[in-house]
């Protein structure tokens, strides 16, 4: 009884400690993504700044998964939804889709007061299913059956996701993972997905360094009229136009 009696007092006075100690271990990563964007953006007076020096942080940090992006068109011309055999996390690894992107520039605004959304739709220069080449009745069909809810297997590589960020009262349009030209961890550098895993498994080790010096600004504040030439949202809304894009428009533009 009296060893039953001990443990009973340990654990009722151990166990918040215990407790408490889990929880600051979650909190020390939150803060430790605050603590980074705080230190950015320090001596920085308007939000619109801010906004831009995060986005060029991750920008010039970060590398995009083009070995994915080629899979996901390899998977599209043969009728079928590429799934990546590997899990990955961008803030370890410092490589990742347009997902991972939009996340953590939401996550980096949201940390200093920032309001940001997250938008996701299609992206993409030419989306090639919708060809203006092809019959015209055979491209509404297929955009008529993605609107109404049933999935076409040849548009999911253009699913993509960017951020909006409310400055002043406006929501302004940014797209971190197209700021960057060229990918480094492309396909034909990077030709399977065991080498892909190894390549994720070995930036976990890595400092953040300067890579990308090369950017594309137009993808930051980008206006409306010109993102949508090549970003559709699912949600018009988000256009921020005020006349909005049709899908079919947007796609024989």
């Amino acid at each position: 009884m009296k060893i039953i009696h001990y443990l009973f007092l340990f654990f009722l006075f151990y166990l918040p400690f215990l407790c408490v100690a889990e929880t600051n271990d979650h909190v020390s990563i939150d803060q430790s993504l605050q603590q980074l964007s705080l230190d950015l953006t320090k001596g920085i007076q308007t939000p619109l700044k801010k906004a831009e020096k995060i986005a060029v942080f991750i920008a010039e940090h970060y590398e995009r998964d083009g070995f994915k992006k080629k899979e996901k068109d390899n998977a599209a011309k043969k009728n079928k939804t590429y799934t990546a055999s590997y899990e990955n996390n961008m803030q370890q690894t410092k490589v990742g889709d347009s997902y991972d992107f939009a996340d953590l520039y939401q996550q980096m605004c949201s940390a200093i007061g920032l309001e940001v959304i997250i938008i996701e739709g299609y992206a993409g220069k030419n989306i090639e299913s919708f060809s203006v080449k092809r019959k015209e009745q055979k491209a509404i069909k297929q955009a008529s059956q993605m609107l109404s809810g049933r999935p076409d297997s040849s548009l999911e590589r253009y699913k993509s996701a960017w951020n909006a960020v409310k400055i002043d009262d406006k929501w302004i349009l940014v797209d971190t993972y197209w700021m960057i030209k060229g990918e480094k961890y492309a396909y034909k550098n990077i030709q399977s997905e065991k080498r892909m895993k190894r390549v994720l498994e070995q930036n976990k080790t890595k400092k953040l360094s300067k890579k990308n010096s090369s950017l594309d600004m137009d993808f930051f504040n980008a206006k409306p009229k010109n993102m949508i030439k090549t970003h559709y949202p699912f949600d018009e809304s988000y256009q921020f136009l005020k006349k909005p894009y049709s899908f079919n428009k947007f796609l024989n533009r």
